[in-house]
Formats: C-alpha cells, sequence, structure tokens
C-alpha cells in the first residue's frame, strides 16, 4: 500500500523477514528506530483477527522528487487491523519543520547538494508526509489490552511511525503510538500536539526538579518552543525564562513565561540574560539552533555556555537543542542505541541534540492527555487550513518556512460537519 517499509522479525515472528537496501540506507541516514521496543504489548494468537476496513479508497498526500512540490496518490488497497496496529479515520493533520524541511532537515550540509539530492530520492521521495494526526479508530483488535483507550470510535492522537506518514484519510497506526485524545480541546488543537508535546516532554521530564529547576527557552513563540513553556511550568520548573521577538513578547507570557528577552530591542541577548537572571538557569531547551545557515548565526549554544561575570548557567547545566551541524546527527544518531556513552560522543557531556523517541511513546501522550485536561497547557493554533489538498499541504510547508509561525498550523482531512 505504501512505500517500502523496514521490518524486522522479533521473537514473534514466524520467518525472518528481508531489509532492502533502500531501507537499510533510510535507517542508517535518518537513525531513526520505526519499531517498538521487544517488550511491546503482544495479544495471545488466539485473540488476534485482522478485518478489513470497507473503503474503496484512501487518498494521501506524498513527497515528490528533491525540491519538487507533494503531490497527492489515491490508494485501493484495504487496511487492516491486527494484534499491534489500529486503522485510524483521520479527521486532522498538523505540519511540523521537518516535514517542510524534507525529513532530511539538517541532518545533511546545506552546501552538499549531490548528497541531499540523492538521501532525498532514495529514502523520502514517494513516502507520505507527515507525523501528527488525530481522528477515530474504525478498526481495532478485539482483546488488546488497551482496548478500552482503542475501541471503535474511540478519539485517538498520536504519530506515524518515520517515512509512514499521517497525512492520508485512512492511517493503520501502531497500538504503542497513539492514545486516548483529551476531551478539552478540539480536534485541531489535538493534532498539532503530539509532536511537540512529546519532544518537550521527552526533553524535560527527566530534568526538571520540581520548584527548583530555572528553564530557559530558545525560541519560546514557535510550535515546540510555546509548549515547551508550558510543559515546564506544568512539571513544577520555578522559573521558565524565553528569548524571542518583539511581536511574540505577550505570546510567551500568556503560555506562563516568567521573563522574557526580546532579541529585537536588546542590543546584547546575553547581556540581558545576565542582567535579569537572579539564578542560573539549570537547564536550557533551545529551539532555534540547527545547521541551517539562518539559524547558525545565532550561535546560542556557544555565547550561552561561555557567558561569565555573572555566569548564566549552573555548574551541572544540561543543554537540550533540537538542531545542530551533520557531524552533532551522527553522534546523536550513535549515542540513541545506549551502545556508547555520551561523554565519548560530547566533549561537552551537558550539551545534548535531543532526538525524539516515537516507540512506545503511548505513555507519555497518555500523560499528555493528563496534564491538558486538567487545564495546565494549550495547544496554540495560529491557522487551520480547512482541506486537506496539495495546494493547502504546500502553502502550509512555506508557512514554518517563513519562520513566521506563532504556535502550530493544521489542516482538516475530514470536513467538521462530516466527523
Amino acid at each position: 500500500m505504501f512505500a517500502k517499509r523496514l521490518v524486522v522479525p522479533s521473537s514473534h515472528a514466524q520467518k525472518p523477514t528481508r531489509i532492502s537496501s533502500r531501507s537499510i540506507l533510510r535507517l542508517a541516514l535518518l537513525g531513526i528506530s520505526v519499531l517498538p521496543a521487544s517488550d511491546s504489548i503482544f495479544v495471545p494468537r488466539r485473540q488476534v483477527f485482522q478485518k478489513a476496513l470497507s473503503m474503496t479508497s484512501n487518498r494521501g498526500i506524498y513527497f515528490g522528487g528533491y525540491q519538487q512540490p507533494v503531490h497527492e496518490q489515491v490508494l485501493e488497497k484495504r487496511l487492516k487491523a491486527d494484534r499491534n496496529h489500529v486503522v485510524v479515520q483521520v479527521y486532522a493533520v498538523s505540519i511540523n519543520p521537518v516535514d517542510a524541511k524534507g525529513v532530511i532537515g539538517d541532518k545533511l550540509a546545506t552546501h552538499w547538494t549531490r548528497a541531499r539530492r540523492f538521501a532525498h530520492n532514495c529514502m523520502i521521495k514517494n513516502t507520505r508526509v507527515g507525523f501528527d494526526f488525530a481522528g477515530k479508530v474504525v478498526e481495532s483488535p478485539y482483546g488488546h489490552s488497551q482496548a478500552e483507550d482503542l475501541s471503535e470510535g474511540t478519539i485517538v492522537y498520536g504519530t506515524m511511525p518515520p517515512l509512514q506518514g499521517s497525512f492520508a484519510e485512512y492511517i493503520r497506526v501502531p497500538c504503542h503510538q497513539l492514545a486516548k485524545a483529551p476531551c478539552s480541546a478540539s480536534i485541531e488543537e489535538i493534532a498539532c500536539l503530539p509532536l511537540v508535546g512529546l519532544t518537550a516532554w521527552q526533553a524535560l521530564s527527566p530534568y526538571i526538579k520540581p520548584e527548583q529547576s530555572n528553564v530557559l527557552v530558545v525560541g519560546g513563540s514557535g510550535g515546540t518552543g510555546h509548549i515547551a513553556i508550558q510543559m515546564a511550568k506544568a512539571l513544577g520548573a520555578k522559573t521558565v525564562t524565553t528569548i524571542c521577538s518583539t511581536r511574540n513578547v505577550d505570546f510567551v507570557k500568556k503560555c506562563g513565561a516568567t521573563d522574557v528577552i526580546d532579541y529585537q530591542t536588546e542590543d546584547d541577548v546575553i547581556a540581558a540574560l545576565q542582567r535579569r537572571v537572579d539564578e542560573p538557569f539549570d537547564i536550557i531547551f533551545d529551539t532555534v539552533t540547527s545547521g541551517d545557515p539562518n539559524d547558525a548565526i545565532y550561535n546560542y549554544p556557544q555565547r550561552i555556555q561561555q557567558a561569565t561575570n555573572p555566569p548564566i548557567l549552573t555548574p551541572e547545566y544540561c543543554y537540550q537543542r533540537l538542531g545542530g551541524k551533520w557531524t552533532d546527527w551522527i553522534r546523536a544518531g550513535l549515542a540513541r542505541p545506549g551502545i556508547f556513552p555520551h561523554s565519548w560522543l560530547w566533549s561537552d557531556p551537558r550539551e545534548r541534540l535531543f532526538w525524539i523517541k516515537f516507540p512506545k511513546s503511548s505513555v507519555a501522550l497518555q500523560e499528555l492527555t493528563k496534564i491538558v485536561d486538567s487545564g495546565q497547557l494549550r495547544v496554540h493554533v495560529q491557522k487551520i487550513y480547512p482541506e486537506m489538498t496539495v495546494d493547502t499541504v504546500q502553502q502550509a510547508m512555506d508557512d514554518l518556512l517563513s519562520r513566521r509561525v506563532q504556535g502550530k498550523i493544521a489542516i482538516r482531512v475530514i470536513p467538521q460537519q462530516q466527523q
């Protein structure tokens, strides 16, 4: 039905599955784990069933070739629920920078034109766009241990594995990558939450100490940044400071920022931090730094870490950033399996290039649902496109690349009146 996928046999599999050379290349360059951990939940065989979804077609949006626009495909192969997957009718999706940058993003240097073209055409071309989704379960495996949350008719949200894509009318989702949706948010808000919510949760929750941690969010008005501010507050951070532009100051304050540094009015952002910080920061969450020359010019990691008299950081600080040079992505990819100690790969063991983990993210999504329904977290959706078409998806990508989006962008797949 979709582009070829990497399938690794587990102890539950009957026969080994061959791995294509194209799949090996995808895994090597992206460094992304697309499979659940070995202790994933399996249902006894006698409880397993497969049921074909009754539909004639399934419209989806796919990546074109290198620097080419997206295109639409209509697939007629029927989707099936099984012991580890449910079939979801997608109501809404959201666009993320990783989608707009063709998934590869800054993992390869921007001037490596031939390498980027080769990688895109081998790995990304004709794969479906998107990670985030919200929708209704239309086929579910009977007897699954999470059946109460994944039964037919349940409104759910989550992420699709890398390169499998969420931009379609129907998708087949791993049970360990979705959860019952919050009941206190709109379907568009729900669709915008998974990727940014998981990023903020995974990056901040292991390090924030309630009523003790001082957090700095670099770039607090974007899709991930505004969620990170709220997440830090929900996790009990003592203070949350952020850096943003003039037009976003009021917005980040509404998100819960304790203090705001306006980089457009301050002559020196670092000096402004030194003047305003009563206590050094324990955690820095940097959404701006990347391998893109437009972002690299700010050089926030080096400037913040080298600031002294007074220092901005505590001796035990943790610097989490979401992007970097291609060499940083290699180190981050080697660190993901846990084979190499972090201190072997980075000159500064307190600095980390964050890389989201999708397998078994349903537990974190359940925590996000609780935080949203408690009123501590709200996704700001700046724009909602009323229909998923080639033109609207391409326009949403262009919006994100303009770096002017406040919060998130959502796209409806099913019109509201049909939900």
